[in-house]
């Protein structure tokens, strides 16, 4: 039955904030509640100053020091139960991000994969630095901001003209930090460039090492490492003496304040519009002013830092991948296996020749096809666009009739099975690395597939069996090992379809006949199409499809494309 596919479009970073609104709103009323609290200190020393002093009031200081204490106690309990809070909603958004970060890109178009791997690594590790942004310590600075007014206005309450001093420190420091933002943001984008341009110099070269090794590479790769480190250190080195400047500033002029205050509060005490205590208060009050904005520098800093890697996420996260683009695919559980390329075109992005031009053949259900051609000729490109992959330009691929852009991309790769030339396989065991192919699968289902593939044959020969763990692209397995693992895992999901490019090539003649034979049973009855140039899977094959410079050569039966072409006598003789 089909079914149209809706999709969920959430934005990838404000959805998940917003999701856990009702937590930060808790957050706020207990930061409303601490800066209340952080009132209860000045107001505490002035009346000790003012009143319990020189009265002699012991009683009264008594029972003030309890109150105070209470407050303490109860500023202490919000100010954890804020950072709790605000961790929570931090831990809630990292897990829904993380997914929505991990999905998109396991679906996003096959442009995204042509970004060098260490890049586009750099690039999702900004997460780490967008999640720091929502975290308790910056956080919680952005919230305490607002409150900047309301100590200004109680210590005008107390003091009077006292409050004029940080009145004018705290705009001076917030503009002089403002104006060196834009130089610290064009350094943090730099040094964030700089730094995505480094891992993938890493990335590359161990995903290589051993290349790199015999080619005599390290050399190269070493200068292009250390260039990309020279250079981020410097970017690195101006964002960090921009961003102490503005840290020594606020701390400047945190310090002038409080010596404006004391000498003009002694004015002020000499002509009595104020007292001791008052002025103890009000200075008490300035260091909570000011307190805030020696923050504010670090948290301008982290959140140009943040911004950089927001829309460095966005590039990725935000566009919509053609897989989510299209509203009208339908669920396709099951399919019977005809596959068609009609009148179907296509072009690499950036090349300036299609590389398929005018493709047209069918084949039915259970019909097995070899397609051969010179290197270069656009072979892989077919399979490339029949398990959906890549999208053609012009014309359409049909399964079933149906065009395989129109049906749900989950329906094509579960029925459709896919070993590709250099296959990869994954850190974890052999077992694991079968089941992905269908994590349902029983044990009997994995036993055949490794039966069908050739794992059988060399399994039991090593420590642990299917439990044999394996390193990343697992090192631990020959080219032809490693074939056949990705063949078994290919056919344990037991599709209705089954694509492979060059099976056989990585083998022996040995090796390829018992691999040639398995697949022979186990494709029986089973669409396949697989590119070869082996005459021993050509012997597989029902039909032959013939590639030359992107067009087809020839299409049809195998023996009567692969016949001989008719000798001139004549012209032979002449």
């Amino acid at each position: 039955m089909l079914k149209p596919v809706t999709t969920n479009r959430d934005h990838w970073f404000f959805g998940p904030v917003l999701g856990c609104k009702a937590i930060y709103l808790q957050v706020m009323w207990a930061s409303v509640l601490i800066n209340i609290f952080a009132l209860a200190s000045s107001v505490y020393i002035m009346t000790v100053y003012d009143r319990v002093v020189p009265n002699n009031a012991i009683e009264s200081l008594w029972a003030l020091t309890a109150m105070i204490a209470c407050v303490i106690i109860f500023d202490l309990v919000m100010k954890i139960l804020r950072g709790i809070f605000v961790d929570r909603a931090g831990a809630r958004v990292d897990q829904r991000v993380s997914a929505v970060l991990f999905e998109r890109i396991a679906r996003h178009d096959a442009e995204l994969t042509r970004t060098a791997t260490g890049s586009l690594a750099g690039t999702v590790r900004n997460f780490d630095i967008l999640k720091d942004a929502i975290g308790s310590a910056s956080f919680t600075v952005l919230v305490d901001l607002p409150f900047i007014f309301l100590f200004i206005y109680v210590l005008y309450l107390i003091g009077g003209p006292l409050a004029l001093v940080p009145a004018i420190i705290v705009p001076t420091v917030i503009i002089f930090a403002l104006c060196l933002q834009p130089i610290i943001k064009r350094m943090t984008e730099l040094s964030q460039s700089q730094g995505k341009s480094k891992q993938a110099v890493i990335v590359e070269m161990i995903a290589a090492l051993e290349t790199v090794k015999t080619v005599r590479g390290i050399s190269m790769l070493r200068n292009r490492w250390m260039n990309s480190v020279l250079h981020q250190a410097k970017s690195s080195m101006k964002t960090k003496v921009t961003s102490q400047l503005a840290t020594q500033f606020t701390q400047f002029g945190q310090q002038v304040s409080q010596v404006i205050m004391v000498v003009y509060g002694v004015f002020l005490i000499a002509d009595g519009s104020l007292t001791m205590g008052q002025l103890i208060a009000c200075v008490i009050l300035s260091g909570r002013v000011m307190a805030p904005l020696a923050q504010l520098t670090g948290l301008l800093g982290r959140m140009n830092s943040a911004l950089s890697a927001y829309r460095a996420l966005d590039e990725i996260l935000a566009g919509v991948s053609e897989e989510e683009a299209r509203t009208d695919q339908v669920e396709r559980p099951s399919m019977e296996g005809s596959v068609e390329f009609r009148n179907v075109t296509f072009t690499y992005e950036g090349q300036p020749e299609p590389t398929l031009t005018d493709i047209n053949f069918r084949i039915e259900p259970g019909e097995r096809l070899a397609i051969v051609g010179r290197i270069g000729s656009g072979k892989t490109t077919l399979l490339r666009l029949l398990c959906g992959l890549n999208p053609p330009d012009r014309g359409a691929v049909l399964i079933d009739t149906a065009d395989i852009r129109q049906i749900r991309p989950d329906d094509v790769r579960r029925n459709i099975g896919v070993v590709m030339q250099n296959p990869v396989l994954f850190s974890g065991s052999i077992r694991d690395n079968i089941m992905m192919g269908n994590p349902d699968a029983s044990d009997a289902d994995l036993l055949e597939a490794a039966k069908q593939s050739g794992v059988e044959a060399f399994v039991s020969a090593l420590p642990g069996g299917f439990d044999f763990p394996l390193s990343e692209r697992g090192r631990e397995l020959s080219v032809g090992m490693r074939q056949s693992v990705a063949i078994a895992r290919a056919l344990i999901g037991k599709p209705n379809i089954l694509l492979m490019d060059e099976p056989t090539a990585p083998l022996d003649a040995q090796a390829e006949a018992a691999m040639v034979a398995s697949l022979d049973t186990a494709t029986r009855g089973l669409t396949t199409i697989f590119i070869t140039h082996r005459g021993a899977m050509l012997q597989m094959a029902d039909k032959v499809l013939a590639v030359e410079g992107g067009r087809i050569a020839a299409f049809g039966p195998r023996d009567e494309v692969m016949k001989p072409a008719p000798v001139d006598v004549a012209q032979t003789r002449a």
